[in-house]
């Protein structure tokens, strides 16, 4: 399953959060990113890049999350939270309602596919 969620503003949807899950392994990643306008009204760090779930204890093999149908990519484990993770991020964005990324979990700097940007150093 691949779903957006989004919070639209007055030109448009300024906030995503992408939501990958493998009900089969039980594991799902996330990215999160803000549209252009809000990256540069807000300043802030975070509204600067866009961040893909971090997973401090990743899981030993590779629950093959799909974070890019089109090509298709799938989430390095690192990046893979169990289920319950995921959904607890998934309800405290909604339930904010401003569109900030949710704080329940690790972020790392990535990619709108959900590559990470630490993948390869």
């Amino acid at each position: 399953m691949l779903d957006l969620v989004g919070f639209q503003g007055g030109h448009g949807v300024a906030e995503l959060l992408r939501v990958g899950v493998n009900s089969s392994t039980g594991y799902g990643g996330l990215v999160w990113y803000v549209s252009p306008k809000r990256a540069g009204e807000s300043g802030d760090e975070k509204s600067q890049s866009c961040w893909v779930s971090d997973n401090p204890a990743p899981p030993d093999f590779d629950p093959r999350v799909l974070s890019d149908p089109g090509c298709p990519l799938w989430y390095d484990p690192r990046s893979t939270l169990p289920v319950a993770r995921v959904r607890a991020a998934l309800r405290e964005f909604c339930r904010m309602g401003t569109g900030d990324r949710p704080e329940c979990v690790q972020w790392v700097r990535g990619e709108i596919n959900g590559e990470r940007l630490d993948a390869h150093s």
